[in-house]
Order: C-alpha cells, then sequence, then structure tokens
C-alpha cells in the first residue's frame, strides 16, 4: 500500500486529525483485519522553525486524551479499543503524524 503525501499547515494541525481519521477509515478497517496493532498514517506538515518537537507531541497527547478521540476510533473499528495513540515522526523538518492503537 502505497503512502500518499498529505501535507497541511503546521497552523491547523490538530484540526485537520479529526479528518484524515475519518478519510482514512477504510485503510484502518483493512489494517485491523490483517494486525492487531495498527498504525495508519495520516499526513504530513512542514514544521516551522518557531515550533519544537516537544510541543507537536504535547498537543497531540492532550489531543488523544480529549474523550472524543477514543470514540473517534471506536466508531470506526466498532471493536474494544486499546491504547489509541497519536504520534509524531519528525524526518528532516516534515512531522508524519500517525495513529497508533491495539484492538482484540
Amino acid at each position: 500500500m502505497a503512502m500518499t503525501m498529505q501535507f497541511t499547515t503546521s497552523s491547523s494541525f490538530l484540526e485537520n486529525i479529526p479528518v484524515a481519521i475519518i478519510s482514512k477509515q477504510d485503510v484502518i478497517r483493512l489494517k485491523m483485519q490483517r494486525y492487531k496493532d495498527v498504525k495508519v498514517y495520516l499526513y504530513s506538515f512542514v514544521l516551522p522553525e518557531y515550533m519544537p518537537d516537544e510541543y507537536v507531541s504535547e498537543q497531540l497527547d492532550e489531543f488523544a486524551s480529549q474523550r472524543l478521540f477514543p470514540y473517534l476510533i471506536l466508531s470506526i473499528a466498532n471493536t474494544t479499543i486499546c491504547n489509541p495513540r497519536l504520534v509524531a515522526n519528525n524526518v528532516n523538518g516534515i512531522v508524519h503524524v500517525v495513529l497508533c492503537f491495539e484492538h482484540k
């Protein structure tokens, strides 16, 4: 499965998470059929100089701790979800946002 790069502006990266999850719901379901530990690339953005990696990680952790986030994943997966989280991988100033979770 090829990874299509979808770049977004860094100022609105949190707003794009629910949209990206919903748009990738078919990919999420397909990966759930194959794997118990699911990782789905959501999108990427260029990290501005004023925004450190720690800030991005803290914002993703805060977003993932909100009540709506687990229910969004649960509504797509329709099964027991464990440890839903968002991971940011910084590769040469480009941040890749990845959805990770386990399921039963």
